[in-house]
Order: C-alpha cells, then sequence, then structure tokens
C-alpha cells in the first residue's frame, strides 16, 4: 500500500497500474467502478490545553483564525470543506 493524491490513483486504476485505489469524495468516470466503504466525520486533533479539547464538536466557522495543519488546497478534501 502506498499513498497518492487522488489524481494520481486515478490514473493509475486507468493504467492499470494497481487493482484498487481508495480516495476521499471520488469524481465519477464510467470508465471506473465506484464502490462506497463508508461515511467517515472528519475529526479534529489539539493539544488537551486547547479550548477546542472538551467540546464534543467544532464547526468549520469557529476554525477561523485559528493556527491549524490542514490538507493543501487541491485536495477533495480540502475542497470540500472550503465549501461548506
Amino acid at each position: 500500500m502506498e499513498y497518492s493524491r487522488s489524481n494520481e490513483v486515478y490514473e493509475d486504476v486507468l493504467a492499470n497500474v494497481v487493482d484498487l485505489g481508495l480516495v476521499a469524495y471520488p469524481v465519477r468516470d464510467p470508465k471506473i467502478d465506484i464502490v462506497a466503504l463508508r461515511k467517515d466525520k472528519l475529526v479534529m486533533i489539539c493539544h488537551p490545553q486547547h479550548p477546542f479539547a472538551k467540546a464534543k464538536s467544532v464547526r468549520l466557522k469557529e476554525l477561523t483564525g485559528q493556527k491549524f495543519i490542514g490538507f493543501e488546497p487541491d485536495i477533495p478534501t480540502r475542497k470540500a470543506i472550503d465549501r461548506s
């Protein structure tokens, strides 16, 4: 198993380099069969002393102004978060 960006996963599947690939937010393509494995929630990890640490959930808009490590802008998961 290896990590690749989603566009590379599609390319490798279509080129028959790999038998299957796993991606978040799959893009429909008539040449590829897509099978949903499950729906996962995104989780946030923070220091135990951070104000969010005791929260059961955090809305995306609450992250405004917070420093955090996220997904690169062209990653499908990031695009979905940015649309929220």
